[in-house]
């Protein structure tokens, strides 16, 4: 894939369909995965895969801690956006919740 494809098929999908991914699929992105490279060779990222009642489990957990933190905790601080930067962003929101309703 040159450089070029890759910017312009990139995508950022932040809706999911309930569907369960097939086994095999999860399994080629996991083996694929293995050859991606990390910063300094740490390899600073761990990969767990639940399903049935264990990620029921962990979806109950996920939302009763979303509930109980309403401020956010998040692991990364929030970019300090200068102007025009921080109004443009705050823009392209509004307009995108608009947007979906």
């Amino acid at each position: 894939m040159q450089l070029t494809e890759a910017i312009l098929t990139r995508r950022s999908i932040r809706s999911f369909e309930p569907r369960p991914i097939p086994r095999r699929v999860l399994q080629d992105i996991i083996e694929i995965s293995l050859w991606t490279p990390s910063f300094a060779n740490t390899q600073s990222w761990e990969l767990c895969v639940v399903s049935g009642e264990k990620l029921d489990e962990l979806r109950r957990k996920l939302v009763d801690a979303a509930t109980a933190d309403q401020e956010g905790t998040p692991d990364l601080a929030w970019p300090v956006l200068g102007e025009p930067y921080a109004t443009r962003r705050r823009g392209v929101g509004v307009r995108n919740l608009a947007a979906k309703g």
